[in-house]
């Protein structure tokens, strides 16, 4: 059995919601999700706040929630916001890992991308071009995003370009914590 097949024995997946990017930071992380069921996107982060809990709890024996309050979220309502949010959730985050820090990754885009494409705690390397990931749905992404070089230019701009302004009023607008 191969890490993220579902067992045979199981039964039939019942999905509600897809997930579409994501990447994992040191206290927190951001996803972007697309809904499949109706409520989909809560009753998911129910179970997924509970069974993180639970693992965490049973793993270093201790009780009670994990989190410090809600999970937030952002409806992605705009192509504008759409084009900002994904290289934020993505290459951004993805940057703030980078052992020489976000400035750096900043500074050194290139090196810092090669770096970012290969980072398993995110789906920046399934769009880069590198990884074809079981549990990321990026066929509706890519059908936005284009190729993986014109998702690189964009998060490049995003990162870089002259548009900072926007950039911020983004992460404004997504405080520290956000997931899609």
């Amino acid at each position: 059995l191969k890490i993220f097949q579902w067992p045979k024995s199981w039964p039939d997946r019942q999905p509600l919601v897809s997930l579409a990017a994501f990447t994992l930071l040191d206290n927190h992380d951001h996803n972007i999700h697309l809904e499949i069921k109706d409520t989909g996107l809560s009753k998911f982060m129910q179970k997924t706040g509970v069974s993180r809990a639970r693992y965490y709890n049973e793993r270093y024996n201790e009780k009670g929630g994990l989190f410090q309050g809600p999970y937030k979220v952002c409806v992605i309502d705009s192509d504008r916001y759409f084009h900002w949010v994904v290289p934020y959730v993505m290459c951004k985050n993805t940057f703030e890992m980078h052992p020489r820090g976000l400035k750096w990754a900043s500074e050194n885009f290139e090196e810092a991308w090669k770096w970012g494409i290969q980072y398993p705690f995110s789906s920046l390397g399934e769009y880069g071009g590198t990884r074809n990931s079981p549990i990321v749905d990026t066929i509706e992404l890519k059908k936005i995003l284009g190729t993986p070089m014109e998702f690189k230019e964009l998060c490049k701009d995003m990162i870089l370009g002259s548009k900072k302004t926007e950039m911020e009023q983004v992460i404004t607008k997504m405080g520290n914590s956000f997931t899609f």
